[in-house]
């Protein structure tokens, strides 16, 4: 994976950079990174000193390639990461990107340049000419660096468009933004610049004064936490960033069977056509784990996908899962809910763990989890283990785990895990907590099969959600919580300026993703009135502790208990949203236009399965997301652009 920086001068790109790099290579991956700066001081943190640079290296043999060793132009930073200064030409003369090329050009003379499996370019400046975009010539991803300031989002802005230009041509993409120096109570432009030209946000830095303070000293955050050990929370902050720089998929991870005629009619071998399939995957991209995903047809035909999976996983040697996502679910969320279900069949027993302290464990199959790491096997052996269930980003979940540690509660694993052969061991004893309201059917298979021990939470949903998860998983690990109320209580206040948006407003749900009851919760606790939660299904012993603590906060608002409609009807909902006249409606996408036409505010529910909305930290995305149409309206009124709506907004029901 090859990665370019970019962003205004001065942001801060190389000591990002660097600390980045740092974070991948404690991830486990080879990094090399390259300075494309005159200055030659991208590396500086790392290395603690200017390296001398390539285009100075290949003047000195006159561009004698052949008289260029590895070791003349790579040096070894802090960390393990390889470090590699293009330089360039002096200001007002030269083309940056001819230097850049060179240094391709030399690095793969060297045959170095495939050699890693991340290679970051750190780019000077804005893209002012196609001399600065050359590393896009490279990339595969693109990060840029901004804050929350006119000069650095409208830089931001050229290099999205240089960007955009080069992936025409080039497999190029954006990874998304980072914002530095920023803290999330302050970062107004930069949303209104991501709404406006939708990325990814990838992290928010705030203003530290330890990552200045490092770049004085030569040394990256990593390095200082040696002797600094309080600076660990800074460090957590990249290691976020290199996460989600890893969870960047290289290319599309599906593949169709397509069913012909023949297939429909049963006359052809769907063993055989599978198995091709499953070899040309193998082939491509030498996958760890294959998941069949059967939709409706796959019933209709009765194709005994359980039965050829075992000896299709036998022939090719990859292990295959089986979730079937025929489309008879209450709720697209249950999909993820199926694939888990499936995949906690395949966990290791937490015998594995135990065995090893006294030998190792000799491989009985193909797919033997290898990556045990001895020293956490007294962890895993005398204290209970924690799984946490439910896919989240790998940095809100880095975000939940680092809670539970200052609650001294280690998290033993995730399920899904980053990648399969890292599945968590499951079993007897062992204590799992599942993060979203729609997975009831792992919940089951955990403690039915698995014979695992459920802890009946609140999901962390909202300021009030997260303390309430946290409170109910510490007592049964023995451990008193600390913190939690100044914690949550410091959350609030840098809500406040959304809480003023949304107190006294009102809310209905109409029901799509499982999500309704929890974000109903918090947006009760924000001061909204919720009229209505339609909800597709419910588990009521699954959302047991949610739906006490939905009744806790209304008795603590002292709103009344709103009407809990399972598999509502939506005819008479749109009679009921007629009489009520809620300020926001949160529904599926069929629904939202006709309610807009009729003067109603919609929200989306499928934007809410995919934001970032666990957690402390990720509460003021939730409301972002439920304010934006709330400020979209009052714009509108302010100009006089609702009175026509308004006038019409009859509701006329066809009979």
């Amino acid at each position: 994976m090859k990665i370019a920086v970019y962003g205004k001068g001065g942001i801060g790109k190389s000591t990002t950079s660097c600390n980045i790099s740092i974070a991948l290579a404690r991830r486990g991956e080879r990094v090399l990174q390259i300075g494309c700066d005159p200055k030659h001081d991208s590396t500086f943190t790392l290395t603690g000193f200017l390296i001398p640079t390539i285009i100075d290296t290949l003047k000195s043999k006159d561009y004698h390639y052949e008289e260029i060793w590895s070791e003349d132009v790579i040096h070894k930073g802090y960390g393990g990461v390889d470090c590699v200064e293009a330089g360039g030409p002096p200001a007002g003369a030269g083309c940056g990107g001819y230097v850049v090329g060179e240094t391709v050009k030399l690095l793969k003379e060297l045959n170095a340049f495939y050699e890693y499996n991340v290679i970051i370019f750190d780019v000077l400046g804005d893209v002012v000419c196609g001399g600065f975009a050359a590393p896009l010539n490279y990339a595969d991803y693109c990060v840029i660096i901004a804050d929350n300031g006119f000069d650095a989002l409208f830089a931001a802005n050229r290099i999205t468009a240089s960007i955009r230009e080069k992936a025409r041509t080039h497999p190029l993409r954006l990874a998304g933004l980072v914002g530095n120096r920023t803290s999330k109570s302050k970062r107004d432009l930069i949303n209104k610049y991501v709404e406006a030209c939708p990325m990814p946000v990838i992290e928010v830095l705030p203003l530290i004064e330890d990552i200045r303070v490092s770049r004085v000293k030569g040394k990256t955050l990593f390095e200082m936490v040696g002797s600094e050990p309080s600076l660990n929370y800074v460090c957590e902050y990249y290691l976020n960033i290199a996460d989600q720089i890893l969870s960047q998929p290289e290319e599309p991870r599906y593949a169709m069977a397509e069913l012909e005629e023949g297939d429909i009619s049963a006359q052809l071998n769907d063993y055989e056509g599978l198995k091709r399939l499953c070899i040309r995957i193998k082939k491509d991209r030498d996958p760890s784990v294959i998941i069949w995903i059967g939709t409706c047809t796959t019933e209709i035909i009765k194709m005994d996908l359980e039965g050829m999976a075992p000896k299709l996983e036998w022939e090719i040697g990859i292990p295959i899962l089986v979730a079937r996502a025929n489309g008879l679910d209450y709720a697209f969320t249950q999909g993820e809910d199926t694939v888990l279900a499936a995949m906690a069949h395949r966990c290791p027993e937490p015998e594995l763990f135990v065995r090893e302290r006294k030998f190792t464990i000799q491989k009985q199959n193909y797919f033997a989890f290898h990556s045990i790491k001895k020293h956490e096997l007294g962890e895993y052996a005398n204290s209970p283990s924690l799984v946490l269930f439910g896919s989240l980003p790998s940095n809100v979940a880095s975000q939940l785990n680092l809670e539970l540690k200052r609650q001294s509660i280690k998290v033993s694993g995730w399920l899904p895990a980053q990648r399969y052969t890292d599945l968590p061991s499951l079993g007897d004893g062992v204590y799992v907590c599942g993060v979203n309201p729609f997975l009831s059917r792992t919940a089951t298979t955990l403690i039915r099969r698995k014979k695992c021990e459920l802890i009946g939470a609140p999901f962390p949903i909202g300021p009030d959600g997260t303390r309430a998860w946290i409170e109910k998983i510490c007592p049964v690990f023995g451990v008193e919580t600390q913190g939690l109320e100044e914690r949550e209580e410091r959350i609030w206040e840098s809500l406040k300026d959304y809480l003023d948006l949304v107190r006294g407003k009102s809310v209905f749900f109409m029901g799509d993703n499982l999500l309704e009851v929890s974000l109903a919760r918090f947006l009760i606790r924000c001061g909204m009135i919720v009229h209505e939660i339609g909800i597709p299904y419910m588990d009521k012993r699954y959302q047991a502790a949610e739906l006490l603590l939905l009744q806790d906060t209304c008795i603590k608002m002292c709103v009344p208990i709103p009407r809990i409609v399972e598999k509502p009807d939506n005819s008479n909902q749109i009679q009921r949203i007629r009489e009520l006249q809620p300020d926001l409606a949160i529904t599926g996408m069929a629904h939202a236009n006709p309610l807009e036409a009729r003067g109603i505010s919609t929200k989306w529910s499928v934007e809410f399965t995919f934001a970032q909305i666990h957690g402390f930290a990720n509460a003021r995305d939730v409301l972002e997301l439920v304010t934006r149409p709330l400020r979209r309206q009052k714009n509108l009124e302010d100009l006089g652009r609702t009175t026509l709506v308004i006038k019409k907004n009859k509701f006329k029901m066809s009979q």
